[in-house]
This record gives structure tokens, sequence and C-alpha cells, in this order.
């Protein structure tokens, strides 16, 4: 029991370093800062996708409880050393699918601010190789 004590300190502690503003909330700006000062191997450019991923109620800021997703997926997905594998293993983290579905495939080209992404797609889903290879056609 006092192992479970100690994860929820730490996650509040994290929240609390995260939060630089002590807002309550962390928005990108916070989110970034950390991640460059702690995580610096982290591609800045996928931060918009975790917070778009882990965002359920689309405000931009993560709350207490989305961020323990947004921290799960974060050590997830940082042992893998290309973006586009931190990028599949964080998508496949946050919806706990090996199977990323065309939507998902379409939410990351969205953040990755894919000019002229594709209305159709050709697979409803994908696994990492196809996954990886469809992203790549854009980035």
């Amino acid at each position: 029991m006092g192992s479970s004590n100690t994860v929820k300190l730490d996650m509040e502690q994290l929240f609390k370093d995260f939060d630089i503003n002590k807002s309550g909330a962390i928005d990108s700006l916070e989110i970034a800062q950390y991640m460059k000062l702690h995580y610096p191997q982290y591609p800045v450019q996928i931060i918009s996708l975790l917070i778009s991923l882990v965002d359920k109620n689309h405000n931009n800021l993560i709350d207490k409880e989305e961020f323990k997703q947004f921290y799960k997926i974060v050590q997830a997905s940082i042992s893998e050393l290309e973006i586009k594998q931190i990028i599949y293993a964080a998508v496949s983290h946050a919806t706990g699918s090996t199977l990323i579905s065309c939507e998902k495939v379409s939410q990351v080209l969205n953040c990755l601010e894919v000019i002229d992404p594709p209305s159709q797609f050709t697979q409803q889903s994908y696994n990492k190789d196809e996954f990886i290879n469809e992203i790549s056609k854009y980035m």
C-alpha cells in the first residue's frame, strides 16, 4: 500500500514540476519547457500530438487526470529513437492498441501540421510498419 501512495505523491510532484505558473493545469508551453530540459531527446514537434491524444475536454490544457495518461505515454515512447517510432509508440499507448485507426492517422497528420493530408485512407487501420509507412509519405 505504501508503494501506491509513493506513486501518487510522485505524480503529484511531477505535475507541480510541469505546472510552472502554478495554475493547476499545464499548457503546451509549460510542457515544451519541461520536456526540453528533462527529455531533450524527445522531439518538440510531438508535444501538440500528445496533448491532443490526452486532452479529453479539448481546452489545450492538461489537468491532473489527463497528465497521468500524458506521462505514461511519454514513458512508453521515450525509449524509441526515431521520431516516427516515437509517434507510433505514443499513439498506440494512448489508444491501447497496436492497430492505429485511419482517424488517428488523420489526427497525427493534423497535429504535425501536414499540408493537404488525404481525405480518405486506403485502410481502416494500420499496424506499426504500415503506420510508419503512411506517415512517412507526409513527413
